[in-house]
């Protein structure tokens, strides 16, 4: 409980330290920016105990329905990218998100992912996810599509927990 705690102390300095940054593009120099921006999406949601998609209520301890196979996400992303070169660089990404919206749920979400972007366009990366499901570890791709100073990411998302997979599509749009 102590070690679940402290993460999720660091996981808000951090995301104090984002916000209190200036979000415009560094120079070159400064070779660190940052990014912000809403997410949308739809995630899939397979049990793998039952072998069923979706999630039933025997198996959802705080809910009292069932949660479909596929739920609605809507969140905010906060992106810290270190530029090396410009064909690889390191990133960190946070991401909260709020599901199942569209059903009556209220499933919050919280992910941080380590990972690389190549080319300032593809990204890979790895981390942990918090939700109220348990915890478990997110595997995510992505490809960002520039339009002036507006990035549109599009990036699939799988994450795994005890008891079931979550695989997600996401796309929204990053502020700098």
């Amino acid at each position: 409980m102590k070690k679940l705690s402290l993460l999720i102390i660091l996981v808000f300095c951090s995301l104090f330290n984002v916000f209190s940054q200036d979000n415009k593009i560094r120079e070159v120099t400064d070779r660190k920016y940052y990014a912000h921006g809403p997410r949308i999406g739809l995630t899939s949601i397979y049990n793998s105990t039952d072998n069923i998609w979706g999630v039933s209520k025997d198996k959802s301890f705080l809910l009292d329905k069932d949660i479909p196979s596929i739920i609605s996400q809507f969140g905010y992303h906060l992106d810290l990218s270190l530029y090396v070169t410009n064909k690889v660089n390191p990133l960190v990404q946070f991401d909260g998100l709020i599901g199942g919206i569209e059903n009556g749920f209220f499933l919050p979400s919280l992910s941080m992912v380590v990972g690389i972007r190549f080319f300032d366009t593809f990204e890979l990366g790895v981390g942990p996810n918090l939700s109220l499901s348990g915890s478990g570890i997110i595997f995510a791709g992505g490809y960002n599509i520039h339009v002036d100073n507006v990035y549109f990411p599009v990036n699939i998302v799988v994450v795994k927990t005890n008891d079931n997979y979550r695989f997600s599509i996401l796309t929204g749009f990053n502020f700098f």
